[in-house]
């Protein structure tokens, strides 16, 4: 099942713009509509926003930017594995 950002946002109590800034550093991965109007997240993407909102509230919030900076997060998108690599974005 895919959700829009107001969805994802209201879910998780954060703004918008949070969840914006976190596909910019490449922690998410939405699916675009066809016109690129919306942004869609899955449930992988839900689950990693919500694992980077409990390290940051645990204060282990830089230990997780080093953890996607050395290795690679795996989603699952259309049946199969898609490996994704990220780079470290100082907040």
């Amino acid at each position: 099942m895919l959700y829009r950002i107001g969805d994802v946002s209201k879910h998780l109590n954060i703004s918008d713009q949070m969840i914006r800034y976190y596909e910019k550093c490449g922690v998410i991965h939405p699916v675009r509509s066809g016109d690129g109007r919306y942004r869609y997240y899955s449930e992988m993407d839900i689950f990693l926003l919500f694992e980077v909102m409990k390290y940051k509230q645990s204060g282990m919030y830089d230990i997780l930017l080093c953890f996607y900076c050395v290795f690679t997060i795996c989603s699952f998108e259309s049946g199969g594995i898609m490996m994704h690599t990220n780079t470290y974005t100082s907040v």
